[in-house]
């Protein structure tokens, strides 16, 4: 985000963030599915906070990067909703 948000800025359109929020603030992460294993940085709470501030769209990813495909119903739904859960009370917002 730290790339896009400048040009995003310049032209005055604002993107929507999906957090993986039990990777905030973490540094160099690689995914599984990253085929060229670079690791990146994930945002931050403040960061996170700060984009939210700035008129970006936040939305709810889920707790960890997984592949919801291969997930039971249960997996799904707890981390779908946890999610949704800990973006509304990092951002201070209820349901």
């Amino acid at each position: 985000m730290k790339d896009a948000r400048p040009i995003l800025n310049k032209y005055w359109v604002k993107a929507a963030v999906y957090p993986v929020f039990k990777d905030l603030g973490k540094k160099n992460i690689v995914f599984e599915e990253n085929t060229n294993k670079t690791p990146i940085d994930m945002l931050t709470e403040q960061q996170f906070r700060q984009l939210a501030s700035e008129g970006f769209e936040i939305r709810s990813h889920c707790m960890y990067h997984v592949h919801l495909g291969r997930r039971k119903k249960q997996e799904i739904t707890y981390e779908l909703s946890e999610s949704k859960n800990d973006s509304e009370k990092t951002l201070g917002k209820s349901s």
